[in-house]
């Protein structure tokens, strides 16, 4: 299994966004982002997004919702004066740890 790197200054944070805003999920957590998993390779952590692509994400729920990509786009570019902070596009819900984040990825997807 590959390392994962835990301790850097800075994160990305990764922002699947949905229309409905309940199913909004936000993380700069690697950690959370290994329980998304790619539809067509079922079983192993994600490992790339494209516009296309089937994700599942997973929950304690016992059925876990796929959604497809429509969109993804880099954002929140910042300097050190505007790493941490609120952001009106950014989902209330979080999972995993919250770290500081120096540039934001927003997936748009539909629930398939």
């Amino acid at each position: 299994m590959k390392r994962l790197i835990k301790n850097i200054p800075f994160y990305v944070k990764f922002v699947f966004n949905c229309e409905e805003p309940e199913r909004c999920y936000s993380t700069t957590d690697v950690e959370a982002l290994m329980k998304i998993e790619s539809a067509f390779l079922p079983g192993l952590p994600l490992s790339a997004v494209r516009v296309g692509d089937k994700l599942v994400f997973k929950s304690d729920s016992d059925y876990p919702e796929t959604y497809e990509v429509t969109g993804v786009d880099v954002h929140d570019i910042q300097d050190d004066f505007r790493r941490k902070g609120s952001n009106s596009r950014d989902c209330i819900g979080y999972f995993g740890e919250k770290k500081e984040a120096l540039l934001s990825i927003y997936v748009t997807m539909v629930l398939v």
